[in-house]
């Protein structure tokens, strides 16, 4: 009833995928690792900072009350491809890693997602990534 009633749409992967990159969301495997908290991973929004007694909770806690989050997820618009795994710099220094990689229909070209260090991940910032030059977006990209 969902499909008939226009509520949701049928999709591929591969258009799926470049509409969660537009929309900044992490992935199980990309994103959401071990390597990363809620926070560095674009899921500050889902953390509940009036509930206790949940794995990881003093550390989230403690990040947020002395602003000590100093990693985060960011969408990086560039003139190519940016390979997953690839290494974001700024000034010469390693500040970053691309999580995500595939093309916005928004934007017309492509769009990476990557957890990158304060205070480089700031919207407008310019950065490196395997020689080529890539911009912060700010999410959304696309609305929807």
């Amino acid at each position: 009833r969902l499909i008939d009633a226009g509520a949701t749409l049928l999709t591929d992967t591969e258009t799926y995928e470049n509409r969660r990159i537009e929309l900044g969301r992490p992935a199980p495997g990309a994103e959401l690792t071990g390597e990363y908290n809620p926070l560095e991973a674009g899921l500050a929004w889902a953390v509940a900072d009036n509930k206790g007694c949940y794995t990881g909770q003093e550390i989230i806690a403690r990040q947020i009350t002395y602003d000590k989050v100093t990693k985060t997820l960011v969408g990086l618009r560039s003139d190519a491809p940016l390979p997953v795994g690839a290494e974001v710099t700024a000034n010469g220094r390693a500040v970053g890693v691309v999580t995500s990689s595939g093309f916005s229909p928004a934007l017309g070209g492509p769009l990476a997602l990557a957890v990158v260090k304060r205070p480089f991940n700031a919207a407008e910032t310019d950065v490196v990534v395997n020689g080529q030059e890539a911009r912060i977006v700010q999410f959304p990209v696309a609305q929807g």
